[in-house]
């Protein structure tokens, strides 16, 4: 462990790392989140590989909130296009349904993460 850190308290230690967290996909570039904290490259690697684990999380997360919007989106989308017969219009959300399930999720999440 980096000198930087052995003297810092679990409430301190807390705070970096719920910066470095919030600051991850918020634009901010790791210059910019190491000079806000005084760190040196060393440093906010130790520091970033403790964050890790929410980092992941809160990506997962995303992911999820992303695949029910683009579900609800093709949904309403399709409920608001004009359709003769309302069997066509459940045939249709069967498909979205379908393509837009958990087990597609899951097998799209799965090759996006082999993939990096």
């Amino acid at each position: 462990m980096t000198d930087i850190f052995k003297d810092k308290d679990a409430t301190e230690l807390a705070e970096m790392i719920e910066y470095v967290v919030t600051n991850d996909n918020s634009g901010s570039t790791v210059g910019d989140i190491r000079q806000h904290l005084g760190l040196t490259q060393d440093e906010f690697s130790e520091l970033y590989d403790l964050c890790m684990p929410t980092i992941r999380q809160l990506n997962e997360a995303r992911f999820w909130r992303s695949g029910y919007s683009k579900l609800e989106s093709a949904i309403n989308l399709t409920l608001s296009k004009p359709m003769k017969r309302l069997r066509d219009k459940l045939a249709a959300i069967k498909d979205i349904m379908k393509q837009n399930s958990s087990r597609a999720l899951k097998k799209e999440r799965l090759e996006e993460m082999n993939a990096a």
